[in-house]
C-alpha cells in the first residue's frame, strides 16, 4: 500500500450560513440531511448548514483545460 499526500483547502472548515453571512455565486454547500452538493444558495436556511467557496481555476490550469477541447 502506497503512501500519497492528501490535498486540503487553506481553510478545511465549513461557514455556517446566517442571517449575516450567506454564500453568493456557486459554492460547495453542505445540506440539512449532512450531503455536500455543488450549487446556487437558494436562500432558504431550512435547507443548508453551510458552505465553503469553491477554488479558482489559476489561468495556466485554464489554458491546458481549453488546450483538450
Amino acid at each position: 500500500m502506497s503512501e500519497s499526500p492528501v490535498v486540503t483547502a487553506m481553510v478545511p472548515e465549513w461557514t455556517d450560513i446566517t442571517d449575516g453571512v450567506r454564500p453568493y455565486g456557486k459554492c460547495l454547500l453542505l445540506t440539512s440531511e449532512g450531503v455536500a452538493v455543488i450549487g446556487e444558495y437558494d436562500g432558504h436556511p431550512e435547507n443548508y448548514v453551510a458552505f465553503a467557496p469553491l477554488p479558482r481555476i489559476p489561468a495556466r490550469i485554464k489554458e491546458r483545460l481549453h488546450a483538450r477541447a
